[in-house]
This record gives structure tokens, sequence and C-alpha cells, in this order.
């Protein structure tokens, strides 16, 4: 059996390298790079596949209309190509999250949400949305956990004062359903 191991860049260069046969219309370095891209987050698979940013965003616009017309399946599934292919883009991720939460997955739109918010950790906007997700999951304890995490977050910035308040509203019906 195959078990996982941590190579660093220069041994995953050397094993890669002991393989020419299996590419050999491509240059070695060609592959090493494209694969710590990959591992290290530098290359999307858009990019090793020749996407181009136009055509992303053509399949957003797509997902986007399903969203917009109820087809939450549909919106899905797009944005789910979007994730895997460009996984790196905040609204992708919300995409596939609000997909996700419509269709009732509220664990995989909670994964989706969370990595929203990764992708933008000084932005609340995802995080009430992954309360959301917990909340709908019944778990009040890190619902609650999360909301204070994002009135943190949004602080006194202007452009959060929405955010906080819903974060404070949504808080509140937390701890009045104790």
């Amino acid at each position: 059996m195959l078990q996982p191991q941590n190579y660093n860049e220069d041994q995953l260069r050397d094993r890669l390298s002991q393989m020419d046969d299996l590419f050999p219309d491509v240059k070695n370095a060609d592959v090493a790079d494209t694969v710590i891209g990959l591992i290290q987050g530098t290359v999307q698979l858009k990019d090793v596949k020749g996407f181009s940013d136009e055509s992303m965003e053509a399949v957003y616009a797509l997902a986007y209309s399903a969203v917009q017309a109820g087809a939450f399946e549909n919106a899905e599934k797009l944005f789910r190509f979007l994730v895997l292919f460009d996984n790196s883009q905040e609204k992708h991720w919300n995409g596939l999250g609000l997909s996700m939460f419509a269709r009732e997955n509220y664990e995989g739109a909670l994964r989706a949400y969370s990595m929203a918010a990764f992708f933008n950790i000084d932005d609340p906007k995802s995080l009430i949305r992954v309360a959301e997700c917990y909340i709908a999951l019944a778990d009040a304890e890190a619902a609650a956990g999360v909301l204070e995490g994002a009135i943190e977050i949004a602080g006194d910035a202007p452009q959060y004062a929405d955010v906080k308040q819903h974060a404070r509203a949504l808080l509140e019906l937390l701890q009045d359903n104790k």
C-alpha cells in the first residue's frame, strides 16, 4: 500500500526526474514545476488545462445565472467545476456554498463557506454564512463562536456595519433560544 510521504522541493524534483518514461514528450523540469506549483498553490489546474480567465468568468456567469433562476443543482455543478479548476477565488467558494445551502447540504455549504472565509480573512461576510450553516446544523455553540469572530473582524469599519448588525442579531437570537 502506498504511504503518503513528505517531500521537500528538491526531493520531489528528483523523484519526478526518475519518471522520464511516463512523460516522454514533456520536459521533466516543466512537469516538476507544474506539480510543485499545484502543491504550493501557485499554479491552478485551469492554467494546466489551458482555460483562460475569460473562460472561467463565462462559467461563473452561467453558474450565477443558474442561482438566479433557482436551478441550484446545476449551479452547484458549475461551481464545483470552478473550485476544481481555480480554487483560489473566494466568489467560487461562496457560490458553491450558496448552491449547497439552498439544497440543504449544510455540511457541504459549511466547508465551502469556510474556504471562502480562508481566502478573505478580513471580510466577516463569509463568517456570517458559516454561522448560518452551524445554525442549520443545530450547533448553536459553534455558530455563536463564529458570530463573535465576525463581530470582531467587522470592528468599527463602516463598510461592515450591516454585517456586524446582522451578526449581533443572530447572536442575540441564539442566546434567547438557549
